[in-house]
């Protein structure tokens, strides 16, 4: 049995994450603004439309620090309180999966987050959107919202890009949501735990160029739907992964091009790290190589017809278990209650347009 959770209306969340300073802390959520007011969101928007998208067309997968060793976990994760759920934002209108065969249809509101690292390099990782209050919010890991010592610059998501298309129109085709806040649990603020190296980022409306300046592309749940979220659910559950693989296996082989959105699908594994620092991990057979998977969605209860389901899990990490030099399991912290702290903090966040009487930089 599972409860059903409305987000919002749970005790001792963290009410001052509307206006939160960065790195401000309360509990096991931390919250960071990426882009104060909309002067600075326009210029991040103009640095990915420029000189006609040059900057997400050069971005690199991002992926350092991806692999991992891993060995079972004879005592599981396990979960902190009753399983939950949040139900998943359905898109009106919406093109139907596959209903009478049994291939997988994609699913809805997955896309890459795109930020600049410290280096001054324009990257990207896997992102989805997820079900939220105002409609506006992203899952990733949390490597792809932050770095060693700070946060990501020029922080934005794009959903639905199309293996990136020379058209410009699929390039970016609901234009770019510039991040607003991000929501990590604490442990990962302090010192990148992978057991909670997971990220929910609350976007300001689509943004796109055009002819005459620019215009808002509405919210993101709006125009691309938005998947549940679900947490304490057992480890040996099946889940569905989708995300943009890329770069290589450990012996060099290349099986992935980060250009079309892939899945993969298996039970949970309970894992750990070899060296004990991350103790409760969620393994699933995969063969996703670091780059560029990072932040890809464990889907729980996924249906092919509706293309939705429930986030049980992010992407952080990949593992070579049999040492044949082939990536062949991907992991993410578990998700259970605290999961749910965080999420619940990035749901109430409201965000609208950066656009309007602000001239656009170009």
């Amino acid at each position: 049995m599972r409860t059903k959770i409305t987000a919002g209306l749970t005790t001792g969340l963290l009410a001052a994450a509307l206006t939160a300073s960065p790195a401000q802390a309360d509990g096991n959520v931390t919250a960071t603004t990426l882009h104060f007011g909309k002067v600075a969101s326009q210029q991040t928007m103009s640095y990915w439309y420029a000189n006609d998208q040059y900057h997400l067309r050069e971005a690199t997968p991002y992926g350092e620090g991806a692999t991992v060793a891993i060995t079972p976990n004879p005592l599981g994760a396990y979960p902190d309180g009753p399983p939950g759920i949040v139900e998943p934002v359905t898109l009106p209108g919406a093109p139907p999966g596959n209903t009478g065969s049994k291939s997988v249809s994609l699913a809805l509101g997955h896309g890459k987050a795109y930020f600049v690292d410290a280096g001054g390099n324009p990257r990207w990782c896997s992102a989805f959107s997820v079900s939220s209050l105002y409609r506006n919010m992203v899952a990733t890991a949390g490597s792809c919202v932050f770095g060693a010592n700070a946060a990501h610059s020029n922080w934005v998501f794009v959903p639905a890009q199309i293996a990136l298309s020379p058209d410009p129109s699929l390039l970016a085709p609901y234009g770019v949501f510039v991040g607003y806040q991000a929501f990590t649990h604490a442990s990962f603020a302090e010192n990148r735990s992978r057991e909670r190296d997971f990220a929910f980022v609350a976007v300001w409306n689509g943004a796109e160029r055009i002819a005459t300046g620019a215009r808002d592309t509405g919210r993101l749940a709006d125009r691309v739907g938005g998947q549940g979220l679900t947490y304490n659910q057992p480890v040996d559950e099946p889940r569905f992964m989708f995300g943009y693989p890329a770069g290589a296996d450990p012996d060099g082989n290349y099986a992935y091009t980060g250009r079309t959105l892939k899945w993969s699908y298996g039970r949970g594994i309970a894992e750990r790290s070899v060296t004990g620092i991350s103790q409760r991990l969620l393994g699933l057979k995969s063969s996703f190589t670091g780059q560029g998977s990072f932040g890809s969605g464990l889907l729980h209860e996924y249906e092919r017809y509706s293309r939705q389901g429930y986030l049980n899990g992010v992407n952080a990490g990949v593992s070579d278990t049999d040492g044949n030099g082939r990536i062949d399991t991907s992991v993410s912290s578990y998700f259970d209650r605290q999961t749910f702290e965080v999420y619940d903090a990035a749901w109430h966040v409201v965000t609208g347009s950066i656009l309007g009487g602000i001239p656009i930089p170009q």
